[in-house]
């Protein structure tokens, strides 16, 4: 669609005049320049009930208007190449991706047949204009204040991968972001560079550039998943603490039927890079605030709204 008013809301059916019949009407509302925009980021959520939870409180926020878009960072239904199960999973969260934007990037329970369920479902920027892998793997787009590289960490064979082309267009997409107008830049993809019970699980990924590409581009925030856990670093390069660095948030707790990962150990036993650790199952909120100079960040548990981390930030 083009020529779209911004703050605007827009009715629509989708269907045929045959058999197949209409939905029922759905509506949107584009982009609004005025206002704080929310960011609803999950991961890992499945078509199982354990993500029952999660759904109900975000379909409750876009009723009420408290989200804008939804990332989703890869494990998109647990289908893994059983069709009727992606199905069930689509069914299940129509109610927020026919009224809001559905961002995705693959996770490793994508990767049967060659991704070819997850490339046939999302309609991702850079399919319908030039940028990214043309397929939805990996893309990028602005909005309001941030502008978001969507990452693939993904193999055709289950394992972290990020190609040289790959890297490549990463390097030349971060490095042209114009950060006067976009001052925040927000990475995202499925499998994490840092785990807090795991000094080696993002080794592969960061040896490939991942981390370099990252770091040297000044990007803000990770957004992951992958483990079944929330987790928030400090800004970390390297495994140190480093204030110029990027800020991973891992997000992989959103509820799947292999359930979230055991407890944590208190903060001080954790390396010094971790803020916040937690194995709950729940969905976080980015907020980029109406004038773009502040982004904050909070982690809730599904069912009870109850806030288990939060945090802010301000662009000086």
């Amino acid at each position: 669609m083009t020529n779209l008013k911004p703050a605007t809301t827009y009715y629509y059916q989708v269907g045929a005049d045959d058999n197949s019949g209409w939905s029922e009407i759905y509506s949107f509302t584009t982009y609004d320049p005025n206002k704080e925009l929310n960011f609803a980021v999950i991961a890992d959520m499945a078509y199982d009930t354990n993500s029952d939870g999660t759904v109900a409180d975000l379909i409750k926020l876009v009723d009420e208007g408290q989200i804008d878009v939804v990332i989703h960072s890869g494990d998109i239904s647990y289908a893994d190449g059983y069709m009727p199960h992606f199905d069930d999973f689509l069914n299940k969260v129509q109610p927020i991706a026919a009224r809001v934007p559905y961002m995705v990037t693959p996770g490793n329970h994508e990767f049967g047949y060659n991704f070819t369920a997850y490339k046939s479902r999302f309609y991702m920027p850079g399919q319908i204009d030039e940028g990214g892998s043309g397929d939805g793997m990996y893309y990028s787009w602005t909005y309001g204040a941030i502008h978001f590289c969507a990452m693939n960490s993904e193999s055709p064979i289950d394992t972290p991968m990020f190609s040289e082309s790959e890297m490549a267009w990463v390097d030349h997409d971060l490095s042209s972001v114009n950060r006067d107008i976009t001052p925040w830049v927000v990475a995202h993809f499925h499998r994490p560079y840092y785990c807090a019970k795991d000094s080696e699980c993002g080794k592969i990924l960061i040896n490939q550039g991942g981390e370099e590409v990252l770091y040297k581009n000044d990007v803000d925030f990770v957004l992951t998943g992958h483990l079944h856990a929330y987790e928030r670093t400090y800004p970390v390069y390297n495994h140190t603490k480093q204030d110029d660095a990027p800020i991973y948030l891992m997000q992989g707790a959103s509820g799947n039927r292999e359930g979230n990962d055991g407890n944590y150990p208190p903060l001080d036993q954790l390396p010094s890079w971790v803020a916040s650790a937690h194995n709950e199952i729940g969905y976080a909120i980015l907020t980029q605030s109406a004038d773009g100079n502040e982004i904050s960040w909070k982690f809730l548990e599904s069912s009870t709204n109850t806030i288990l981390d939060s945090a802010s930030w301000t662009k000086k």
